[in-house]
């Protein structure tokens, strides 16, 4: 009686001490699990950060990568490989979302619920970017856009330089030969193709290979571009050289003499300048849509005002400084510098307008404010044509074959506007000035509303960079590219 006695004791003691260990042991599961599971969170909660800072470097990273030219081919590339490893981790992501729902419904706890619901909207709008940016249910996505950007930029070469071998042999040929570009030698340019000589300038023309619309052609009998509405952009090659750039009213013997000179235009003063491409025309509504950078102009294409209906070929207007220097080098151009405007509107000359030093010169030259116009009447005013805006090249051309220097619309330079922005040394080669920044800008040229004046060689104004105005357009520059030499001055 007493073995059995110690022997179910002994046996209770032991099922005891088991359960006991069997709920250690559980407790201890149950802690390793919980201790699993938050490192588990943890580790995807870090990649959850993580993937967020990769997007938006990516992101902004993807806003610098022009032009799509194939020297940027290797960044193109790189970038193209992190960005498939982020859309490749889109399913870790959702697999996290549903554990976050499922353990929100499930909490015991209005804290622990609050806490997961609130993860999980952190994780789903994380999940919509990330959807977002590799395509799924959206159009344009960025990574679909760098892909085609890529692609581009592989058979830039092959489909401008390549397929148009005879022309840029002949072209870079007849450069070397001028003595208007001074020695300079090029290579041939991805992203142009040539045009061949202005009949009258005599300087070389391109066309901006399909960005902007399709390539004008010379018309056989005279050689002059045909300018269809939809046109593409048409870059002139500018010749480098010492310009006197500003004005004065004092010294008819001095350089740059005009006698309606403004103060902040001067003094007169040389400025080394290499060649560059300069657009012949304003850009026209028609070749911003073609880029699809979309539709800022006041008065939309087919819209009307003061009489006329305004067709692609009208200028680009209302774009302010901010998005033009945002947007341009998408098709690989960028705005020009003040210097750099200023010898190519005098293109050889020293007056108040490369036509003389009387409005009355410019008669057929521009489009600027009329006796008719809804602000008339002005002084120096002629009728033009046009009360207000009109299509671009309507005009007669400068000596170097740029159309609408003065008048039509205001074009932006690249440079922060300063009162006395001459102060400030030049840089060689492309003349920028490096001003104290301020909010305005500079633009030049004057618009259709402007008297003859203001739409002079020399005149500067500012205007708000991030504000635009239906009298404000561009005309953008490009720099050489590639292997190129030049003497200099």
């Amino acid at each position: 009686m007493h073995r059995h006695r110690a022997l179910a004791a002994g046996l209770a003691a032991t099922f005891v001490a088991l359960i006991a260990g069997l709920a250690v042991s559980l407790v201890a599961l149950r802690r390793a699990r919980k201790a699993e599971a938050l490192a588990q969170e943890r580790e995807v909660g870090m990649l959850r950060l993580a993937d967020q800072r990769r997007l938006d470097d990516l992101l902004a990273r993807a806003d610098s990568l022009w032009p799509a030219e194939p020297e940027l081919v290797p960044e193109l590339e790189r970038w193209l490989k992190e960005a498939e490893e982020l859309g490749a981790r889109l399913p870790l992501h959702r697999d996290f979302l549903s554990s976050l729902r499922s353990e929100a419904s499930s909490a015991t706890d209005e804290t622990s619920h609050e806490g997961r619901a609130w993860l999980a909207d952190v994780q789903e709008r994380l999940i919509s970017r990330l959807e977002a940016f590799v395509g799924e249910g959206s159009q344009g996505a960025c990574l679909d856009e760098l892909r085609r950007r890529t692609d581009r930029a592989h058979t830039l070469r092959a489909r401008t330089v390549d397929a148009f071998a005879a022309e840029w042999e002949r072209t870079c040929a007849a450069i070397a030969a001028s003595p208007r570009y001074g020695g300079l030698e090029i290579e041939p340019q991805p992203g142009l193709v040539p045009l061949g000589p202005d009949p009258d300038s005599g300087l070389e023309e391109f066309a901006l290979f399909e960005l902007t619309g399709p390539m004008p052609r010379r018309d056989a009998a005279d050689g002059r571009l045909v300018l269809a509405d939809d046109f593409g952009i048409v870059l002139v090659l500018i010749p480098g050289g010492l310009a006197w750039i500003g004005a004065q009213s004092d010294d008819p013997a001095l350089p740059n003499y005009t006698w309606h000179s403004r103060p902040n235009a001067g003094p007169p003063h040389l400025v080394a300048l290499e060649p560059f491409f300069l657009s012949k025309f304003e850009v026209t509504k028609g070749q911003w849509r073609a880029a699809e950078l979309g539709e800022p102009s006041y008065l939309k294409i087919g819209g009307s005002a003061y009489d006329s209906v305004h067709t692609p070929r009208f200028p680009l207007e209302s774009i302010s400084w901010t998005e033009s220097q945002r947007l341009l080098p998408a098709v690989g151009l960028l705005l020009p510098t003040e210097a750099q405007w200023e010898y190519a509107a005098r293109a050889g000359t020293s007056g108040g307008w490369w036509t003389g030093d009387s409005h009355l010169d410019l008669m057929g030259v521009a489009n600027l404010a009329d006796p008719r116009g809804p602000d008339a009447p002005f002084p120096e005013c002629y009728w033009d044509g046009s009360q207000g805006w009109g299509p671009v090249g309507a005009h007669r051309a400068n000596p170097f074959g740029l159309h609408d220097v003065y008048g039509s619309v205001y074009e932006w330079c690249r440079e922060t506007y300063w009162v006395r922005q001459y102060d400030f040394p030049a840089r060689y080669g492309d003349g920028l000035r490096l001003v104290p920044e301020d909010t305005l800008r500079v633009a030049r040229g004057g618009s259709c509303f402007d008297t003859a004046r203001v739409a002079s060689s020399h005149y500067r104004s500012d205007f708000l960079a991030h504000a635009g105005n239906n009298q404000i357009g561009l005309r953008p520059a490009r720099p050489l590219r590639g292997n190129w030499s030049w003497p200099g001055p």
